[in-house]
Formats: structure tokens, sequence, C-alpha cells
């Protein structure tokens, strides 16, 4: 069951445009399948019935024309991802044999795996002859650890947030030359990704 509401706006002017977008989803009643191993291997099944989750969140993004040869762009993502009850699940092996019952205690985590806030900005820059210089900028922020479900079945974990991950942001930039090559319209790239080699963490595994 899935009760939705979106609200956006859009400007559009001359040299500006940008996109104003609410949002808020309350899931009920999803059914979830996992499957994990324990330390000697085995392989275990569960099936979690009656999952509640919400999502909510503002985004923005927009794109501006300085002027004739630069142009900007930005976007940020104010987001909150959480489970919102405890459910019931059976479990079984490989072989469909029901172990048994557990209830996992996930009411009030973040879900997992991806950054809830993201920001970003960006320029083009048309340098003559062909040329045009570009660069993004992309930070994240409230990004939780993935979690197996399966591993909170126990009270005392009911609350207990997954590892929340450092922020980071990161550079990225590049040239673009647009040039003739025996009559016919060329182009030749070079990108750099992580331009300032900033170390962080994307992802992890919560236990």
């Amino acid at each position: 069951k899935v009760v939705a509401f979106e609200l956006g706006y859009g400007l559009r002017t001359t040299g500006f445009a940008a996109n104003l977008n609410a949002y808020y989803t309350d899931w009920s009643d999803k059914t979830e399948s996992l499957s994990s191993r324990d330390d000697n291997g085995q392989l275990y099944f569960a099936s979690i019935l009656g999952v509640d989750a919400n999502h909510s969140g503002v985004e923005l993004d927009f794109n501006a024309r300085i002027s004739s040869n630069v142009k900007l762009t930005g976007f940020a993502g104010i987001n909150n991802w959480e489970w919102k009850n405890n459910p019931t699940g059976t479990i079984t092996d490989d072989s469909q044999n029901v172990l048994g019952d557990a209830t996992y205690y996930i009411d009030g985590l973040k879900v997992g795996g991806s950054a809830q806030t993201t920001l970003g900005a960006g320029t083009d820059i048309n340098l003559g002859n062909g040329l045009t210089f570009t660069a993004q900028w992309f930070y994240f922020d409230n990004l939780y650890s993935s979690y197996d479900p399966a591993d909170r079945d126990d009270s005392s974990l009911a609350g207990i947030q997954a590892l929340e991950l450092p922020s980071y942001g990161l550079v990225d930039a590049g040239m673009t030359w647009k040039f003739k090559f025996a009559g016919l319209d060329a182009r030749a790239n070079v990108n750099i990704n992580n331009l300032f080699d900033t170390e962080y963490i994307a992802e992890a595994q919560d236990r």
C-alpha cells in the first residue's frame, strides 16, 4: 500500500531555469526477501512481511547562463528515508525447510546504502576556438551503511542506528575540443574524476 504526495514548482526566465520539488511517500505492508549466511557458511532465507517505510524530502535543481560563454548548474537533495516498524519474518534454509519466525527491530533506522543529503554545482566555460572547460563539485552526507535486517532480530538492538559514514566532497573536471577532421565534425575529450584525489568511503556493510 502506497500513499504519496508530491508538489513541484518550475521557474523559467531568460538565461535561468529552476525546479523545486517536495515529496512524501509512505509504504505499508511491503514484503522483503533476504538471504544471509551464518559463520559456518549455511545459507538462510528470510521472508519479512508487513514492512513499513517513509521517504520524504525536498529537491532543487537549476541552471543559469551567466554570459554567452559561462553556464552554471546546481542541485540539492535533502531527504529522510526511514523504516517505520518492527516486522516479523519466516526463516527457511536453502531446502525451504521452515526454521522459525523472528521479529526484526528496524523501526526508526535510516535506509542504508545511499546518501540522503546531496549537493552539487558545476560550470561550463567556453574558452573559444572550440574549447570548453567543465567542472563539477559533488557533496554527499547523511549516508548510512547497508545492513541486513536479518542481523537485527535481537531486541537489545532496537533503536541502534547503523553506522553513519563520513560526509565527503568530490571535484571532477574536463576539457572538450570540437574541431573539423577530414571535413567532418570531431570532438576530443579529457576528463579527470576526483581531481584532488580525495579518499572517501562510498559504502559499507554494518553487522
